[in-house]
């Protein structure tokens, strides 16, 4: 590999970007000598960073006015941040290079679908580790002599996610589930979603309760829906009116409980929202999250309301997000998934969570192609 490299930068110059390096099958002529071939594609035209680190030139800033001083500064720190960057890409390739031994060896089907999960936004050791983990499955051969990599990386995946069924009702007292989470992931529309399907097409006597009086759009959003589907509501702003409202539905056999949305940063919002979840003390707790956030927000919320007593997750806006990859970084932590909602419809486009079917969304494009 060192060699190759060398290669590149003879033939096409220092600033040359390295593109993709592949270690080719040993065919009849490789076993008999011995040598491994090594396939590298590069280029000098691409603008993008090099893998090979081109020095960074020094600035003479002798020469510069004070005004321009500033804009040097500027871009200085960019080139500093840039220069970091490639100095990561450059540690990731050594390391290839140096431990070959240790890389697991791939064929073409793997190697794609391994790209593919990069794509996806996947880390790199949690891909590399499916991919791995796949030698261990039967993967079909076709009649043309293709290998199905996608259905059993499909299982693979779905064997990380843990589900739960529906909210269970039981006789004798409500059963009470909160939803919590941050602003903007679309609680209300889903709590209001949860009741129709309960009220409707389970004929459970459900009431709502809301603590979101800090959006007064929200109140009236939810009370809209409980006028429509019939349905009592309360409205409490504290745990004293919290335990007054619960003893108010307690003939009930479902409580649905509506909170604001809290910032991940807000320490004190979160305080105030953990003193009414422990007045309420619900048998469930929803966190509900939207998948178009990116993999660092899912996991810093999933962080940071753990604190609050959460016991599965409901994912919302299946239909709005580019890609699903970004929901390893909540999945592998094992907490079970409840719903899903892929609309804005009321009763409709909310589903239980099933394994198997968001791990093909999750991996996308070869399933979306199949299906076509």
């Amino acid at each position: 590999m060192q060699q190759a490299l060398q290669l590149v930068r003879t033939h096409l110059g220092p600033q040359a970007a390295v593109l993709h390096t592949r270690q080719l099958k040993r065919g009849m002529l490789g076993w008999l000598t011995g040598r491994t071939q090594i396939e590298v594609t590069a280029s000098k035209d691409f603008r993008v960073p090099s893998r090979l680190a081109p020095p960074v030139p020094q600035r003479d800033t002798t020469k510069e006015s004070t005004a321009a001083g500033t804009d040097a500064e500027l871009a200085s720190s960019e080139d500093r941040a840039i220069q970091n960057e490639i100095r990561h890409l450059r540690l990731m390739v050594e390391q290839l290079i140096h431990e070959p031994s240790q890389r697991p060896k791939r064929n073409d089907e793997e190697q794609s679908a391994f790209e593919h999960l990069l794509s996806l936004d996947f880390p790199l050791r949690d891909a590399e580790q499916l991919i791995a983990d796949l030698t261990h499955y039967h993967v079909r051969v076709d009649k043309d002599g293709g290998r199905d990599i996608w259905q059993p990386l499909a299982e693979l995946i779905a064997r990380r996610i843990a589900v739960r069924g529906p909210t269970e009702i039981k006789d004798g007292s409500p059963q009470i589930v909160a939803l919590v989470g941050p602003t903007g992931v679309g609680k209300t529309t889903t709590i209001a979603k949860l009741a129709a399907n309960h009220r409707l097409r389970e004929n459970h006597r459900v009431g709502l309760i809301t603590v979101d009086t800090y959006r007064i759009a929200a109140v009236e959003q939810l009370k809209t829906y409980a006028e429509i589907i019939d349905l009592p509501m309360e409205v409490v702003s504290s745990p004293t009116e919290m335990r007054a409202a619960l003893e108010k539905l307690g003939n009930l056999d479902l409580i649905l409980i509506d909170t604001a949305g809290r910032s991940p940063l807000d320490e004190i919002r979160l305080r105030e929202l953990m003193a009414i979840i422990h007045e309420a003390k619900p048998h469930e707790i929803y966190l509900v999250l939207s998948v178009v956030a990116g993999a660092s927000s899912l996991s810093r919320s999933l962080a940071t309301f753990r604190e609050v007593g959460i016991t599965s997750l409901l994912l919302t806006k299946l239909d709005e997000a580019p890609t699903l990859g970004a929901l390893w970084s909540v999945i592998k932590t094992g907490l079970p998934l409840s719903y899903v909602t892929d609309g804005q419809d009321v009763p409709d486009d909310i589903a239980l969570a099933d394994a198997l079917s968001l791990s093909r969304e999750i991996l996308g494009k070869p399933f979306i192609e199949a299906d076509v």
